[in-house]
Formats: C-alpha cells, sequence, structure tokens
C-alpha cells in the first residue's frame, strides 16, 4: 500500500517534469528532499496507478475549482435578474470564453513542441480552435511543427465565432492528451532520470540545495543525478565564444579529442569550429590518432569538460539549459 509520501512522489512524476517542479517550488526544504528521495527511489510507475493518480488529482482540483466559481455563479444569476434569461446568454457566453481563454494560456508553460506532438492527434479543426485560445507569439512557435499546418491555417483564417461548448470539449481533449504524453514520458526512464529532468527546470539555488540534500544520504547517486543533469551533447546550444571559455579553463587537445570520439558530426563540427583553424586541426589529428577508446574513457573526458562547464554556468559565464530562455537581450 502507498504511504502519503509514495503518493505524492509518484502523483509528481505522472505531472510531468515541468509542472512537478513548479509544484516544488511552493514547498518547504525539508519537503522537497523527502520527495525527491523517494522519487529517485522509484523504479517505475505503473500505467493504471498513474492514471488513477491524476484521476483522484483532477477530482480534487474540480471540488476546490467548484468552490472558487461561486462568485461566477452568481454572476450569471445577476445578469439573468435585470436583463432577462435571453439577453443573459450573450453575456454570460462572453463570460464563459473569457474563462476558458484563461485556462487555455496554462498550457503554454509546456514547451510547443509537446502541444504540436498533442495536437498532431487531434483534427485540423480542434487544432485550429486551440490554436487560436493561445496567445498569437505562443502559436507561432507551435504551428510550424504540425504537419497539417497549411490546412490548419486555412481553417483559423475562415473561423467563425465558437461556441464555449465546443471551446471546453478542446479544452478536454488537449489536456487528457498532454496527460497521457506526461504518463507515457515518465515511464520510460528511471527514478534519477526523472529527478534529473525535474531539476533541470527548477532554480539553480535550489537544484543545489537537493542535490546537497540528496548526497548526505547518498554521494554515489548524487554523483550521478548530477552527470545527468548537466550533458556533453548540451554543448551544441553554447555560442563559439562561450566554448571557447571552456577551453580555456580546460586547454587538452587530447582530452577534448577523447570527448569528441563518437559523439554526433553536427556536434563535432559544432565545437571544432569554435576554435582556431590550428587548434581545430590539431585536435583531429589527435582524433585520428587515438585507438579506439573504452566507453569509460569517453565518459570521462566528457565529464570533466562539463564539470568546467558547470562551474562557468554557476557563475554566469556561460548559460545551459533553461536559463538561456530566461535571457532578454
Amino acid at each position: 500500500m502507498n504511504s502519503p509520501l509514495s503518493k505524492a512522489a509518484k502523483t509528481l512524476l505522472a505531472l510531468g517534469p515541468e509542472r512537478a517542479a513548479e509544484v516544488l517550488r511552493h514547498l518547504a526544504p525539508e519537503e522537497i528532499e523527502k520527495l525527491t528521495r523517494a522519487i529517485a527511489n522509484i523504479d517505475k510507475v505503473d500505467p493504471k496507478e498513474s492514471e488513477k493518480l491524476l484521476h483522484e488529482l483532477e477530482k480534487q482540483m474540480r471540488i476546490e475549482k467548484h468552490s472558487l466559481r461561486g462568485g461566477s455563479d452568481k454572476a450569471r444569476n445577476l445578469l439573468e435578474m435585470v436583463l432577462g434569461k435571453e439577453k443573459a446568454q450573450t453575456y454570460i457566453d462572453k463570460m464563459d470564453r473569457a474563462n476558458l481563454r484563461h485556462e487555455f494560456r496554462e498550457f503554454e508553460d509546456y514547451a510547443p513542441e509537446v502541444i504540436a506532438q498533442a495536437l498532431s492527434q487531434e483534427y485540423s479543426q480542434i487544432a485550429a480552435v486551440i490554436l487560436t485560445q493561445l496567445s498569437p507569439v505562443y502559436a507561432a512557435k507551435v504551428l510550424p511543427l504540425l504537419e497539417a499546418k497549411a490546412d490548419i491555417a486555412r481553417r483559423i483564417a475562415r473561423m467563425q465565432p465558437v461556441s464555449p461548448e465546443v471551446l471546453e470539449s478542446s479544452y478536454k481533449s488537449l489536456s487528457q492528451k498532454l496527460q497521457a504524453i506526461e504518463r507515457d514520458s515518465a515511464l520510460e526512464t528511471d527514478g534519477e532520470d526523472r529527478i534529473a529532468r525535474i531539476l533541470s527546470y527548477m532554480d539553480t539555488s535550489s537544484e543545489e540545495n537537493i542535490l546537497e540534500n540528496l548526497r548526505r544520504e547518498d554521494t554515489t547517486m548524487a554523483e550521478r543525478i548530477r552527470d545527468k543533469l548537466f550533458l556533453f551533447e548540451e554543448l551544441i546550444y553554447l555560442s563559439k565564444q562561450e566554448i571557447r571559455k571552456i577551453f580555456e579553463m580546460f586547454p587538452d587537445n587530447q582530452l577534448w579529442a577523447k570527448a569528441l570520439k563518437g559523439a554526433g558530426s553536427d556536434l563535432q563540427r559544432h565545437i571544432l569550429s569554435s576554435f582556431s583553424i590550428n587548434r581545430a586541426s590539431d585536435i583531429m589529428d589527435e582524433m585520428t590518432a587515438l585507438s579506439p577508446l573504452r566507453l569509460k574513457e569517453v565518459e570521462d573526458a566528457r565529464r570533466q569538460i562539463m564539470k568546467t562547464a558547470e562551474d562557468l554556468h554557476k557563475r554566469s559565464e556561460i548559460y545551459l539549459r533553461k536559463d538561456r530562455d530566461e535571457l532578454v537581450e
């Protein structure tokens, strides 16, 4: 039988990393420590159990939401008393649309790629309705990712006013598909992978506090989680200036040659193009001269480079992961 702590940890996993991180931000440090430790120790969550936990959470939220909408119901009754039922309906429909539009905007907490994945499972007409309820800036990021983008754009251009019933049905449909995506994603990874993904959406200070608490209990596990937070492949998102800054801290041609051994061609090209022609040529010569390496040798080299990148990241000299999205230029 699930303990309250285990149930809470599994519910966070079912919510997905972004929403789980948002929940953790509102908890006390000792609560965060207990939950992250519980998540890291979970091997897997049965899909039926995950669905049941989400259903229980949704039921509880509906109860709370219903109690919060008492003011809305009173407004409806007042409109009907003053204007009559028929005339009041026009204003009530506008009020419903406004409430739903606010709820639709909550979907913008997801990455555009996730929304696009969910919309690809919808009919073009429903996808068009949903996109009109999102902010134009966010919808512009989602639409190009859809295979039926031309048809959806045409439907948006020709769209007539949409009833609150259709909006509510579209909202529920998208919510269900996003829950399924998050549930499937959570089941693909082990506990340490999941907590690493959750931490990646948190600010650096919170991330460090949680890792320090985990380290006091299990140093090895904490280091494994840290390794999953800063991956060598993430260097492809850095500017050439940032990569050169890492190299200045670790100017070892052979180390970089080992780290680049077996890396994707795009990543190799991006990193080598950040160096001078002579330096890049020297590293490529080192790579050619290297005999076949054990995976551990490659991982050790990458870990040393990423430790330097992490230190620079903490000093705000380079920007890894989500922090890049928070910059204003």
